[in-house]
């Protein structure tokens, strides 16, 4: 813990141990502090004793990541990334196609991902979306194909189509109380093995998980009224659905090719 000027903030070490200061400190003791903090635990002690300007200008002299303000382009060989504080949206195309980026964090002002925001972020392998986000845009996560796990908040209530269409390394997502899946959501995630709609969800869209390869089984809820054309077609390994009497309107070829159903 350090207090400095009446405010506290605990950090952690990379090495998982922790100091204990009760003095005031001179700004160059906090940035070799905070260089050996993680970039958000470091972005928070200077915005907390400091504030924003000087946070600012700290965090540019870290080398194992970059401040992100919603304005500014990102490199293209940046690995790590912090949205800033008070970032409300990240833009259409925002990191598009950044081949780079491993790692990236997400305020909780951000209320909005918009479309094609992380599209092609091949080296992205996880992604935690804070509860203040309500909508994900159109392709917003298509083609990350090494995001293995994504964590989806009850407050999302929009997934646009191909959300994340094509992250072939994606294994399992639970779908928070959003009331439609859109096309394509989740198309050609060839490792998903498990998925769980909610029963907020009436309508699932054309090919939403179509070529879902490694999906098993899936419980539709009595909620959904729709399901759309293709919507499970080749999902090879699909041996159990549990269709409600609620699905009033069934689409083309919604299991075509799931062999083994």
């Amino acid at each position: 813990m350090i207090k400095l000027k009446n405010k506290k903030i605990v950090f952690n070490y990379r090495t998982n141990s922790r100091a204990l200061f009760n003095m005031d400190l001179p700004l160059d003791m906090i940035l070799f502090i905070a260089s050996m903090c993680s970039p958000v635990d470091a972005m928070n002690m200077f915005l907390a004793l400091y504030g924003k300007e000087v946070m600012i200008e700290a965090m540019k002299k870290r080398k194992d990541c970059y401040l992100w303000d919603g304005i500014c382009d990102l490199p293209y060989n940046v690995k790590s990334t912090i949205i800033m504080p008070g970032v409300t949206r990240i833009d259409d195309c925002a990191f598009n196609s950044h081949g780079s980026l491993v790692d990236v964090h997400i305020p909780d002002s951000v209320t909005k991902i918009g479309d094609c925001a992380f599209y092609g972020c091949e080296s992205m392998t996880s992604v935690t979306i804070p509860d203040s986000v309500t909508s994900i845009g159109a392709d917003a996560f298509s083609d990350c194909t090494s995001l293995t796990s994504v964590v989806i908040p009850d407050s999302v209530t929009t997934i646009g189509d191909n959300a994340f269409m094509g992250c072939i390394s994606l294994i399992s997502v639970d779908i928070p109380s959003v009331t439609s899946i859109g096309n394509n959501a989740f198309k050609e995630c060839f490792s998903l093995s498990s998925v769980k709609i909610p029963d907020s969800v009436t309508k699932i869209g054309d090919c939403a998980f179509m070529d879902c390869e490694s999906l098993t089984s899936v419980h539709i809820p009595d909620s959904v009224t729709k399901i759309g054309d293709y919507a499970f077609k080749n999902c090879y390994s699909l041996i159990h659905v549990d269709i409600p009497d609620s699905v009033t309107s069934f689409g083309n070829g919604v299991f075509d090719g799931c062999v083994s159903y």
